[in-house]
């Protein structure tokens, strides 16, 4: 069982890399857009000032972001330049009860590459396959299996529904020489299941492809990883 890392994707680095420090130091984290503004994970908001790159995001997107810290506003309060960002994928944690149709949320593989907890989400990178050039869209959900919490942890399945661009017996006439592999990110805001004030222990459990000597087979076996995560919220 992996374990994965609670702590906040966050880079500080070029101190003063220019002689009047005009630019304090460059800055790297998951954040939720404002109007001009990006508030990041660690509680810190930046302003954006100065636009160096592609400027489509929009309020209420979740990035990643990198970006030139330029002045200090407040103690949680910085000007920045906005160097690079990408879009996050944030959806809401499904809880297994309220699931009216289990198709349509999927059993197709998907892997988690690498996981961990910032601000109020837990973030992942993951793999699934698709076709070359297509434009279907997958659906990806984090569904909370009530039947298997208890009172000191959380057990969450990945899903996915790959709509036909999965690998996968008995439901996909597909093999490996018709698609590729795709990264994604994405967030699931998960402190509302932490009770106030105290950590939990979260399993998270998903399918993907056995894989032996860096081959991928078309069959599947159950992966999980498991952490400790806690409350942002005092009693």
């Amino acid at each position: 069982m992996r374990r994965f890392f609670i702590s906040m994707l966050a880079v500080l680095c070029l101190a003063a890399c220019k002689k009047d420090d005009t630019i304090l130091n460059q800055f790297q984290s998951f954040g939720d857009v404002g109007s001009e503004v990006i508030y990041g994970d660690n509680g810190i908001s930046f302003r954006i000032t100065k636009v160096s790159c592609d400027d489509g995001y929009k309020s209420n997107q979740r990035v990643m972001f990198t970006c030139n810290v330029l002045k200090k506003v407040s103690e949680r309060e910085y000007e920045a330049e906005l160097l690079a960002w990408q879009r996050v994928l944030k959806k809401d944690v499904l809880k297994s009860s309220t699931i009216a149709d289990p198709d349509a949320v999927g059993k197709d593989p998907i892997k988690i590459q690498s996981i961990w907890a910032s601000g109020l989400y837990l973030n992942m990178e993951i793999l699934t396959t698709f076709i070359k050039d297509s434009d279907t869209k997958h659906i990806i959900n984090l569904v909370l299996d009530e039947d298997a919490c208890t009172e000191d942890t959380l057990h969450f399945t990945l899903r996915h529904n790959g709509n036909g661009e999965s690998v996968n017996p008995g439901s996909s006439d597909l093999t490996f020489d018709d698609v590729v592999l795709g990264r994604s990110l994405v967030s699931f805001p998960v402190q509302d299941f932490i009770p106030r004030g105290k950590a939990m222990k979260v399993v998270i459990d998903w399918e993907w492809h056995i894989t032996e000597d860096g081959v991928m087979s078309p069959l599947t076996e159950t992966n999980s990883s498991s952490g400790i995560i806690h409350s942002l919220y005092s009693n």
